[in-house]
């Protein structure tokens, strides 16, 4: 009914009645993720899938997940050369250790 009936906003989950309330975009094809209800039908599409704003967009999910997934890729990325700038770090304290002995 587009009334917040209930503290927890549980009565409207996917709408904006709740000003403490979060909705969720499922974002078909992409990653999930939740907003505050006060984000919902305010014009300004927040959901890949637009559903917070009632429209449905092509092509919206799949360029977010491309972006999500090129982000995962330099993250990983850097990390392995985290990874191997630690063994060498590691490598060099034990040589330097077994030096001073």
């Amino acid at each position: 009914d587009d009334y917040c009936d209930c503290l927890d906003g549980a009565d409207e989950p996917r709408t904006a009645a709740c000003a403490e309330g979060r909705f969720r975009c499922e974002n078909a094809g992409s990653v999930p993720r939740s907003i505050p209800s006060s984000m919902v039908k305010d014009g300004v599409q927040d959901c890949c899938d637009a559903s917070d704003e009632g429209e449905a967009l092509e092509l919206g999910c799949r360029e977010e997940l491309l972006k999500v997934a090129g982000r995962i890729g330099e993250l990983l990325l850097m990390e392995q050369k985290g990874e191997v700038l630690k063994r060498q770090m590691l490598e060099s304290i034990t040589q330097r250790a077994a030096s001073v002995k």
